[in-house]
């Protein structure tokens, strides 16, 4: 049972450092948006691939429970030091309790803002809902619902930042 529990944060551990060698490249090349973000509770890769659309992939995990997802973003407005947006996002889910373990699906949508400090290093929140479904795969058992979401962080901005 522990070696489990240490063989799926070695996995997530691999993930993560996979992911982020992965999109390394496109940190370089000055015509690229990508940034590093770190939110409350995890970390997300996102590229903004025109102007107004950003594109994230985001690992979460506290307590016994992981929701990997992607998210689409779409900048509402000109840049300045203040960049509302608005989205929607797609992740999936596993959990494991005391008397429950299983997986499911969540689709979320939200709006919010980034607030620049600098060029290349912004405050984002955002706020929306999420339509979960979770399936409890020791006993069998389906549940759905929806759940108010929210999340704050830092992004951290190469290929000189979001263009003003």
């Amino acid at each position: 049972m522990r070696q489990k529990k240490k063989n799926s944060k070695f996995l997530k551990i691999i993930t993560l450092l996979l992911s982020m060698l992965a999109v390394v490249p496109f940190s370089y090349a000055e015509s690229q948006e990508f940034s590093i973000g770190v939110y409350y509770p995890g970390i997300g890769f996102k590229y903004n691939i025109a102007p107004k659309i950003g594109l994230e992939a985001r690992v979460q995990s506290e307590d016994k429970i992981t929701v990997l997802g992607a998210r689409g973003y779409y900048y509402l407005g000109d840049k300045s030091n203040v960049t509302l947006f608005t989205g929607a996002g797609l992740h999936t889910i596993t959990f494991k309790g005391d008397s429950s373990e299983g997986n499911g699906t969540a689709l979320e949508g939200f709006i919010g803002g980034e607030y620049f400090i600098m060029d290349s290093l912004s405050l984002q929140m955002d706020m929306g809902m999420a339509i979960i479904s979770l399936l409890d795969t020791d006993n069998s058992i389906t549940e759905s619902g929806g759940e108010f979401t929210y999340g704050i962080g830092m992004n951290w901005y190469f290929g000189g930042g979001m263009k003003k």
